[in-house]
C-alpha cells in the first residue's frame, strides 16, 4: 500500500464526527537538513505524541515513543505475515492494541463494532472521547531495561 493510499485508508477508519479533531503527521523529513534540525523535529514529534489523546499509526517508530510516554496507541499493521516484519515486531505488539489493515480493507472478519457502511472504527471499539490506556503497563519493562543498562555501564 502506497503512503498516500495508507493515509487515505487510515483517514476513513476514523468516524466522520471525529475527523475534524484529528491531526495527521508524516514523519518523513528532508535528508538535506542538519543533525540539529533532525533532533529538533524529533523533539517536536515527542511533544506532539505526549499531548495526544490517542495515536493511530502504522509505524512502529511512532508507536514505541507513545508507549514510553503512556499515550494510548493503536498499531495498524499490514504485512505481519512476512517473516521480517513478524521477527522485527516480535514481543512489541503485545504491548498495544493492534488491527490488521488487510482484514479491515477486505471486510473479512471485521471486528464487531466497525461501521458496516463506512468502514470506520466504531466507538464500541475505541472510545474516541476517552480512549482506553495501553493494555500493558510498560513501567516494569522499562525498569528492567534501565537496570540492565546501568549494570552494563557500571561494569
Amino acid at each position: 500500500m502506497s503512503p498516500q493510499a495508507r493515509r487515505e485508508y487510515l483517514f476513513h477508519l476514523i468516524p466522520p464526527e471525529v475527523r475534524d479533531k484529528v491531526t495527521f503527521v508524516r514523519q518523513f523529513g528532508s535528508k538535506n537538513i542538519s543533525i540539529a534540525a533532525k533532533f529538533q523535529q524529533a523533539r517536536q514529534l515527542i511533544d506532539l505524541y505526549s499531548q495526544a489523546k490517542l495515536v493511530l499509526t502504522s509505524r512502529i517508530h511512532c508507536a514505541l515513543p507513545c508507549l514510553a510516554l503512556g499515550t494510548p496507541v493503536i498499531f495498524l499493521h499490514s504485512d505481519l505475515d512476512r517473516s521480517t516484519d513478524s521477527a522485527r515486531l516480535g514481543g512489541l505488539l503485545e504491548l498495544m492494541r493492534v488491527f490488521d489493515l488487510h482484514e479491515l480493507k477486505a471486510g473479512a472478519d471485521v471486528p464487531a463494532g466497525f461501521y458496516a457502511n463506512t468502514g470506520a472504527i466504531h466507538e464500541k471499539i475505541i472510545d474516541w472521547d476517552n480512549p482506553a490506556p495501553n493494555p500493558v503497563d510498560i513501567d516494569p519493562i522499562a525498569d528492567r531495561l534501565r537496570k540492565t543498562c546501568q549494570g552494563f555501564i557500571s561494569g
